[in-house]
């Protein structure tokens, strides 16, 4: 999700930038540190106006509790209530093209929760959960292809999340509540592995 808004952003900055080289380029550009600061606070602006719109998909799974054995679980219409991105930075790699990385991003999600054990358990409510420490870094290979159009492919992706915290409401939430480690633990990895 957010990789692809900052690969999209270094996309085009480096149109911006004249990054482009042909075999006969119009131009030949210089990229400045203060060029990369610029295109850095604009592409993280672009990527927290965007966030704002965006539809995370449902996240479901199961885990298991002594009496009840597997217990299903989903996490539905998922709303990014707020984003920050404190710290970001956009560095050139010699011979490579981009690296883009976000550090000690913050996010508090809201949305629409419900557990099933067959005929045994049912209920659903809502909820609130807090991502912390979220690191995401993008390598971008730039390149051109034979007609001299800029290409850009990712080379390296990784993404860390140092902390997610779950608070589910309900009648029963004091109970749900007791498991928030096994689901914020499956939350955290799902992230991870995107």
């Amino acid at each position: 999700m957010a990789r692809g808004k900052m690969l999209q952003a270094a996309l085009l900055v480096s149109l911006w930038l004249g990054l482009v080289e042909g075999t006969n380029p119009g131009f030949v550009g210089r990229i400045t540190a203060k060029g990369l600061d610029y295109a850095r606070q604009e592409g993280v602006a672009a990527l927290q106006k965007e966030l704002a719109t965006i539809q995370l998909p449902d996240f479901s799974g199961s885990f298991k509790v002594k009496h009840f054995h597997h217990i299903d679980y989903k996490f539905y219409r998922l709303k990014i209530r707020s984003f920050q991105l404190p710290s970001s930075t956009i560095a050139p790699v010699p011979n490579v093209g981009l690296k883009v990385s976000v550090t000690n991003a913050f996010a508090e999600v809201s949305g629409e929760w419900r557990v099933k054990k067959k005929r045994v358990l049912s209920d659903h409510g809502s909820f609130d959960l807090k991502v912390e420490g979220l690191s995401i870094s993008v390598g971008l290979k730039l390149g051109n292809d034979s007609a001299g159009r800029l290409t850009a492919d990712t080379s390296a992706c990784s993404t860390h999340v140092s902390s997610v915290h779950v608070h589910i409401h309900s009648k029963w939430s004091w109970l749900y509540n007791l498991f928030d480690s096994r689901i914020a633990s499956a939350l955290r990895k799902a992230m991870e592995d995107q």
